[in-house]
């Protein structure tokens, strides 16, 4: 099956992975990193590419970054293939460096990309590179140490627009940054100990709440139905769920739609959200406060 265009305009703000084809390392040491990175910086600038966020690991990169004039295919394709020519001249191998095209997720609004943020950054950490949030700020292979001002930026990382998005004072910005790192940390170490809330009895299935708070059947979610509650309660839970983390295709099959129609469905329960009356639906999303769901939101 053909893959289809991206999804990509001037402002769209993207989370953006880079792997290693077969989980192969494209970095075996700092040199690699260092190249990369400079590399990273001529793509971005010349395509007038906004970077929020970035972080190189063993096999893969994370970016999170926003398309300017020129598309982020461009940018990423021009990246992609000097560094792979660089990488194979230098350890002596031919064929691909990296898996597929690059993958990417459109942030759905600014909290949806304050949380991008914090899951880029914070990947040496989820990944146990680094052992604590301090020492994520001195880490030189992510941009947190710059967001909040433990070094120097790279000259690509749009720093200052990564704080505006926090608060607009600065220093208030950086702080918040620190404190939602921090709040992360607790909650990998709740996850790792067997703390945080993992069965139904303390954390319900959002799905299943918001099904039964919309008076939607969840079978006849999953098995496609088409009217109105359905199509609606399927896009609420779609923008919302893509919002929480949940991965896509995990996301797909449980509303019963496929990976590709997703992003259409999103969008409308996007609309659907902002549109109506709070209620009591929570959805835990990863900035940390509750996401409603708008109880009346099936009667437009």
């Amino acid at each position: 099956m053909p893959r289809g265009p991206r999804i990509d305009f001037a402002g769209a703000a993207h989370h953006v992975m880079l792997r290693g084809v077969a989980k192969h390392r494209i970095f075996v040491d700092d040199d690699d990193r260092r190249r990369f990175l400079s590399l990273l910086d001529c793509a971005l600038l010349h395509t007038e590419t906004t970077c929020f966020a970035w972080s190189l690991m063993g096999n893969h990169v994370h970016l999170a970054v926003q398309t300017g004039q020129v598309p982020l295919s461009i940018a990423m394709a021009r990246l992609n293939t000097r560094y792979a020519m660089y990488f194979n001249s230098r350890h002596g191998r031919v064929g691909h460096l990296f898996q597929n095209r690059f993958k990417n997720r459109l942030a759905m609004d600014e909290a949806d990309l304050i949380g991008l943020i914090r899951y880029v950054h914070g990947n040496p950490l989820k990944d146990r590179v680094v052992p604590s949030a301090s020492a994520l700020e001195r880490y030189p292979w992510t941009g947190h140490g710059a967001v909040v001002r433990a070094h120097e930026s790279e000259r690509f990382h749009s720093v200052n627009e990564t704080l505006a998005l926090y608060d607009g004072d600065p220093r208030q910005a950086a702080c918040r940054a620190r404190r939602q790192m921090q709040d992360y940390e607790a909650k990998l170490d709740a996850v790792a100990d067997g703390s945080a809330w993992s069965n139904e009895e303390t954390s319900p299935d959002p799905v299943t709440a918001i099904c039964a708070r919309l008076g939607v059947d969840v079978t006849a979610l999953q098995q496609g139905r088409r009217n109105a509650s359905i199509s609606a309660a399927r896009a609420i839970i779609a923008h919302l769920g893509v919002r929480a983390g949940i991965p896509r295709r995990e996301l797909a099959d449980r509303i019963g739609v496929s990976k590709q129609a997703l992003g259409n469905a999103c969008v409308r329960g996007k609309a659907l959200v902002e549109s109506s009356a709070p209620d009591d639906i929570p959805w835990e999303s990863p900035q940390g406060p509750e996401v409603v769901v708008r109880s009346h939101a099936l009667d437009n």
